[in-house]
């Protein structure tokens, strides 16, 4: 796991004002920077991962359809944040990556028995050569991962009232034996992330200030980052 805790990964690629989020733009600018990259898998009514962040289209493409009610063709009809930048699928973005730098890919949804997503990563996962690792909020995608695969596989966690408790404590985490911990910036400097940073290698997420550059190089093990670059290697 040294690729993943040596280099700051750029949250959704190196997206700004003119290159959106998760797009092959943001990606682009990401590996020329030689960051690692993290994204978001979703999958379309047709069963394809695509790479996408919310449940549905409207903050990023301005219409109120959700990714799981469409299929690919009805997906790539959209464009992201006003630009030519379409969806990418999980396929186009393996190819166009290519190693050149390490992925890391949250599988979102909380399902606890619908392994769909999990089965169409790792069945394309399966032929590429470079660097990754899995991680979810979901503990139960994460346990199935970890059992179906020897990758690399992580759990995500906040401490924010939406979230259920367990996340925040991380009770979850002798459900699923994730390989690291990927915590929320806001509230990490907690007891429950204090213990677990004892066993596990932990990542802080989203560092978007020159504070939480701060914060994080004092309690985590690298950062998954946007809007603040932090223009170094993380650990030597």
């Amino acid at each position: 796991m040294e690729w993943l805790l040596k280099t700051p990964v750029a949250h959704r690629g190196l997206h700004d004002e003119t290159r959106p989020e998760n797009s092959m733009a943001a990606f682009k600018a990401a590996i020329e920077k030689g960051y690692n990259i993290e994204i978001d898998l979703r999958l379309t009514k047709d069963g394809i991962p695509v790479v996408f962040h919310d449940s549905n289209l409207l903050r990023v493409c301005g219409v109120k359809k959700s990714i799981n009610k469409m299929t690919l063709d009805e997906v790539k009809k959209y464009r992201l944040k006003g630009t030519e930048e379409q969806i990418p699928t999980f396929d186009e973005f393996l190819s166009f990556v290519d190693g050149k730098v390490g992925l890391l890919i949250e599988l979102k949804g909380f399902s606890i028995r619908d392994h769909s997503l999990e089965i169409a990563t790792l069945e394309r996962l399966k032929n590429y050569k470079g660097n990754f690792a899995i991680q979810s909020f979901n503990p139960w995608a994460v346990k199935y991962c970890k059992e179906n695969s020897s990758y690399k596989c992580g759990l995500l966690a906040t401490y924010a009232k939406r979230f259920m408790a367990p996340s925040g404590k991380l009770t979850w985490v002798k459900l699923c034996n994730p390989d690291f911990v990927a915590y929320d910036i806001r509230q990490a400097e907690n007891k429950y992330v204090e213990k677990i940073h004892k066993t596990l290698p932990l990542l802080c997420w989203t560092i978007r200030t020159e504070d939480d550059l701060k914060k994080a190089q004092s309690i985590a093990d690298n950062i998954i980052f946007e809007k603040v670059e932090p223009n170094f290697i993380y650990k030597s």
